[in-house]
C-alpha cells in the first residue's frame, strides 16, 4: 500500500563527537595558601555513554599526576566525579602553579573510543602572609608595585597557556 502524502524519512550518519567534559568545582583559577584542599568536581557526558573520568593536574615543571574519577561500563551517558588535591603532599612554594583539567574516554561501540577534556585551569600559591592582611607602611608600598609587576607576568603566562590549550583542543 502506498499513500500519496506518506512522509519521507532521511538518515544522516554523524560522526561520534569526544565526550563534553567540564570542570565543575571551582568554578575558575583560585589563589590558595601552601596548606590548601582543594576540591575538584568534573562531569563527562557523552551519547554513547563514559567509559572514564579522570582528574589530571601537575605543578610547574614536574609530571602529570592522573586519578580516575568516574566512569566505568555500564554507568550511562554521564559521569561525575569528585577529587580532594592536598597542596601540601605536592610541596608547593608560594609563587607556583597547579593547574588541572579533566579528561574523558567515551564507550567505543564498534569504532576507536575518543577522548574529551576540559578547559584547563590554575591553583596560584599564594604566601600565608596575604591571607592575614598586615598593616601596610611606605615601605611595603614599593614592594607592592614589584608583586604587581609578578602577577602581571604571571596572568600573561596563563592566557597564553589557556589560548595554547584551547587550539590544542580544537585542532586534535
Amino acid at each position: 500500500l502506498t499513500a500519496a502524502d506518506a512522509p519521507k524519512y532521511f538518515i544522516r550518519l554523524m560522526d561520534a563527537a569526544p565526550p563534553d567534559v567540564r570542570i565543575v568545582r571551582p568554578s575558575g583559577d583560585q589563589r590558595v595558601t601552601p596548606l590548601a584542599e582543594v576540591a575538584v568536581e568534573a562531569v563527562a557526558d557523552d551519547d554513547h555513554g563514559v567509559r572514564s573520568l579522570e582528574l589530571v593536574y601537575a605543578v610547574r615543571g614536574q609530571d602529570e599526576r592522573v586519578v580516575p574519577i568516574g566512569g566505568g561500563p555500564g554507568r550511562g551517558r554521564t559521569a561525575r566525579g569528585r577529587h580532594l588535591i592536598y597542596l601540601e603532599d605536592l610541596g608547593v612554594k608560594p609563587g607556583d602553579f597547579v593547574s588541572f583539567h579533566a579528561r574523558a574516554r567515551d564507550a567505543a561501540r564498534g569504532r576507536q573510543s575518543t577522548e574529551g577534556r576540559s578547559d584547563i585551569f590554575f591553583l596560584e600559591v599564594k604566601p600565608f602572609e596575604e591571607e592575614f592582611a598586615a598593616a601596610q607602611s611606605m615601605a611595603q608600598a614599593g614592594a607592592g608595585a614589584a608583586s604587581r609587576q609578578l602577577q602581571g607576568l604571571a596572568a600573561a603566562q596563563k592566557e597564553i597557556i589557556v589560548a595554547t590549550w584551547k587550539l590544542e583542543r580544537r585542532s586534535g
